[in-house]
């Protein structure tokens, strides 16, 4: 099975992408170690970057964990951005990337997939999913102190629970999942199908959590509670 991971996660840099699969199965921490060449890392945050995240959903999709995939796009960063600077935006993403990694058990990933965008990756059944969603809307809801500034900037933030196989699906989902939560407003909301996760893009159906007074209908029609 090590062999399999090693090979699988060696698409465009091998010696350090299969450090990072070798790392994976004993945790982020190791993984980030085995980044010697940085090219699995974002520069400005210090967590994953895309390629990192891909490589953790072909070793997450050759166990037998459960997988919760969690998209994250940040409600008022683009205000802020033009507001006060880049600097300033810089900051707040490192910050936002400092707040994740503290919520996320060592065997998950913390990534950023560009701009504002943050991806969490985590093994566990599906109310533990919940549970680290919902902390992690609350984290991000919560201020951040930027060089005298107090910003509240908020979270749309898309779940979805899968098991091994349907790991390739997962991020989709859960940005489509995070795509009804902004149209709402902002909250989270989960992907919900209960024969499969698949790639067909017409009308997911969602459920938004009980994060700021959403409710939805059967086939994800938000409405206000």
């Amino acid at each position: 099975m090590m062999i399999t991971l090693v090979s699988l996660a060696a698409s465009a840099a091998p010696t350090v992408a299969a450090g990072y699969a070798l790392g994976l199965v004993r945790g982020r921490r190791a993984a980030r170690a085995a980044d010697c060449r940085g090219c699995l890392t974002d520069p400005l945050t210090g967590r994953f970057n895309r390629r990192a995240v891909k490589a953790a959903m072909l070793a997450y999709g050759l166990g037998r964990e459960p997988l919760g995939a969690i998209m994250i796009d940040l409600d008022q960063f683009k205000p802020v951005n033009d507001t006060f600077g880049h600097e300033v935006g810089d900051r707040v993403l490192i910050e936002v990337g400092r707040r994740l990694d503290a919520l996320v058990p060592d065997r998950g990933v913390v990534g950023r997939l560009g701009g504002d965008e943050f991806v969490v990756l985590a093994l566990g059944d599906v109310d533990q999913v919940r549970r680290l969603a919902k902390a992690v809307h609350r984290e991000l809801t919560a201020p951040i102190e930027i060089g005298g500034l107090t910003l509240e900037l908020g979270a749309s933030v898309g779940l979805v629970h899968v098991q091994p196989e349907q790991a390739g699906c997962a991020l989709q989902a859960a940005d489509r999942a995070m795509y009804r939560a902004k149209l709402a407003g902002g909250g989270v909301a989960e992907h919900i199908d209960d024969a499969k996760v698949d790639d067909d893009a017409s009308r997911p159906q969602v459920r938004l959590r009980d994060m700021r007074g959403f409710e939805t209908t059967s086939l994800g029609e938000v409405r206000t509670a």
